[in-house]
């Protein structure tokens, strides 16, 4: 640890002897950074979403993301965030716990008529074919493949489309007025605030998802509850939080003593094999059943 931190630390002396500061502040520099580039980020896929962030919680996982989290959700103002057990394998776990499934798309540029429909539904059938054929050579049984069709859709004339789940095992018989379009609105003016009703339709491209069955996945629950942080405690160490005006004491922690039922405050360290969550002040943590770190921000 000490001598990765000497190599960070020199790695920021080119750079802070160009802009003419310190390594400290060098390093900080580029923290901003990073957390803008993805505050900006979250901010885009919150308007796209028509998501207001304030009462959510980030989850944080990778091995960088709750070092970044706090400084994130509280520019974003949210509720607080929380850090998953094993955040930095949280990918590999998701993946781990993922059905078998592929994807397939076909593009398709048509106004959205009752004869569009039909030739959609031809579409979905060569590709649930492919797809049941995919999934077969993967070693899914027959009898647990599903499909899940979408579409890309648009106003007529409009340059970017929207994907839209089609909830129809077959498209032969929908009305295109009084359920196709109601349902492309809606999903339209949620992300959007506005949908130009009337205006037509027209479809770009038909998905299909062809999946088989969710591996069955237990994860461990403690029922051992204690508030008792202090068990976990590996002293402290001087950190920097430009909030409190540079470095002060900060209690650092072994993720893997810390009991479910655990609580303690801001500003903190919290050291695991594959992440570190940096927890700022003006915040408490609460470890749950799950040995989740739940975050919640203080005015």
């Amino acid at each position: 640890m000490q001598l990765d931190r000497a190599a960070a630390e020199a790695s920021m002396v080119p750079l802070a002897q160009r802009l003419g500061i310190d390594t400290t502040a060098t390093a900080h520099g580029i923290f901003q950074v990073v957390n803008e580039n993805m505050i900006s980020a979250t901010r885009v896929q919150d308007a796209e979403r028509g998501v207001d962030p304030r009462g959510l919680h980030l989850m944080a996982f990778g091995g960088a993301g709750p070092v970044h989290a706090h400084a994130i959700a509280r520019a974003l103002k949210m509720a607080g965030y929380i850090c998953p057990a094993g955040a930095g394998v949280t990918s590999a776990l998701g993946f781990l716990t993922a059905p078998t499934a592929f994807e397939f798309a076909r593009t398709f540029m048509a106004k959205v008529t009752s004869n569009a429909l039909l030739q959609m539904d031809a579409i979905f059938a060569e590709l649930e074919a492919e797809g049941r054929q995919t999934l077969l050579e993967a070693g899914v049984p027959a009898a647990d493949i599903t499909f899940a069709r979408r579409a890309d859709l648009r106003h007529v004339g409009q340059g970017h489309e929207i994907v839209i789940d089609l909830p129809y095992a077959t498209l032969a018989g929908v009305d295109v007025d009084q359920e196709l379009r109601p349902l492309f609105y809606r999903h339209y003016a949620e992300i959007y605030g506005y949908a130009h009703q009337h205006l037509g339709l027209e479809v770009a491209t038909c998905r299909l998802t062809a999946s088989g069955p969710r591996p069955k996945v237990t994860v461990q629950q403690s029922e051992r509850q204690t508030d008792a942080a202090e068990t976990a405690g590996k002293g402290q160490r001087r950190v920097y939080f430009a909030e409190l005006g540079g470095f002060v004491s900060t209690p650092v922690y072994d993720r893997y003593r810390l009991p479910p039922g655990a609580t303690f405050a801001g500003p903190a360290i919290v050291e695991e094999r594959d992440s570190t969550a940096v927890v700022g002040p003006h915040s408490s943590v609460r470890v749950d059943a799950f040995a989740n770190l739940i975050v919640t921000l203080q005015e």
